[in-house]
């Protein structure tokens, strides 16, 4: 199996790939300059259904120039539906050809060349032009969406992404400590960001931080009486027990109680404004993508083994920082450190040209979604972070 880090446009991208790249099986292709990039399949810009029975008039001939052989140095091969695992010295499996037309489809490459090319030659022109349409996609900006970073797995079985993030996260904004801003206010920017970056990455909120305590310190168990008689259970001295789930819910301030249809019509006009047209993006990507977050972890695992054993604990988080929970977040992610922290934002199996069209549209529109939220925060720091009280 092969795995590989698109193209990076920029400095900071590349350590982006670098930091994505660190679970990958196999060789990491070289880095290429991107752009359109042009390999030899003669095949067609429609995909053909399994049983390989033409879907249009020109159908016949997208077929046959499909079963067209290439010139290679170990002997004549096809980009025909049924290949072998190896041709030439490099595979060249399942999962190039699927992105090959998928990048086609897109306009992402071209396959009207006829110059006759080698399997290593056109596994390279493919896996380049792959990694030049993530790149492009990449989401450009500070702070959140330059800890994106993006897998791509070649198998003979087909072809898998995965979008990553940076192994641990902490979202402390300086809004959070104003003590002279409303907590009405405070809970309307805290429930719009929120909404928005659960939607494109594993965001631990509020509300998940007491369920994960819960797990952590008393079985799952959320009720006082429960969980104090799972810790006496445990071995503790039920007169010198730590703090139970009461204690916890009680240190969350009220604002960070997530609201589902928060009323952003107290903001200042500008922040309003902002707000709103996240809240509509965030709705538009999650009706187009409702699958973006969801993926069977065996199936991940079957791509890539070192998700085997992680935690499953969010990378990053997202509350008001008061003591008791920060410290409570420190004993969670220092043991979820040491099992490693799963990254994945989220992960596909692309098992057509128009499964893999449809992911680069989708990763395209979680980008723009991502960059939107962080301008948003921006704002709101910029308007009450920076001032006293």
């Amino acid at each position: 199996m092969q795995a590989l880090a698109p193209q990076p446009r920029n400095e900071k991208a590349a350590a982006r790939v670098a930091r994505s790249s660190r679970h990958r099986e196999g060789r990491v292709c070289p880095a290429r300059p991107a752009g359109r990039s042009r390999c030899n399949e003669q095949g067609s810009r429609g995909a053909a259904p399994a049983d390989g029975r033409a879907t249009d008039p020109a159908g016949a001939d997208r077929l046959a120039a499909a079963a067209a052989p290439l010139r290679l140095p170990a002997g004549p091969t096809t980009f025909a539906e049924t290949i072998p695992s190896v041709i030439s010295t490099q595979p060249l499996v399942k999962g190039y050809l699927i992105a090959a037309r998928g990048l086609d489809l897109a306009g992402a490459i071209d396959l009207d060349d006829e110059a006759p090319i080698t399997a290593s030659q056109a596994a390279f022109a493919i896996g380049s032009a792959m990694r030049a349409a993530i790149a492009a996609r990449l989401p450009d900006g500070p702070g959140l969406p330059e800890c994106i970073g993006v897998s791509v797995y070649f198998t003979a079985e087909g072809l898998a992404v995965a979008v990553t993030t940076a192994a641990f996260q902490m979202i402390t904004p300086n809004w959070f400590n104003r003590r002279n801003l409303s907590h009405r206010l405070k809970q309307q920017i805290y429930s719009v960001a929120v909404d928005a970056l659960k939607s494109v990455q594993p965001l631990g909120a509020s509300h998940d931080l007491v369920e994960h305590i819960s797990m952590m310190n008393f079985g799952g168990e959320t009720d006082d009486e429960a969980a104090r008689q799972y810790l006496e259970d445990s071995g503790h001295d039920p007169d010198e027990l730590p703090l139970l789930p009461s204690d916890y819910k009680k240190a969350m301030p009220s604002w960070g109680r997530v609201l589902k249809k928060p009323d952003v019509s107290a903001l200042p006009d500008h922040l309003r404004r902002a707000a709103r047209s996240l809240m509509r993006a965030t709705r538009r990507f999650d009706a187009r993508n409702p699958d973006w977050a969801s993926y069977e972890h065996d199936e991940l695992c079957s791509f890539d083994a070192a998700y085997e054993e992680m935690a499953s604990e969010p990378p990053i988080w997202f509350f008001p920082c008061v003591p008791d929970l920060t410290n409570a977040l420190d004993e969670i992610m220092n043991y979820a450190m040491q099992m490693g922290i799963n990254n994945i934002c989220s992960f596909a199996r692309l098992n057509s040209p128009e499964d893999v069209k449809q992911w680069l549209d989708a990763f395209s529109e979680a980008s723009k979604l991502l960059v939107q939220a962080q301008k948003f925060m921006d704002l709101c720091d910029n308007e009450y972070g920076a001032k006293a009280g």
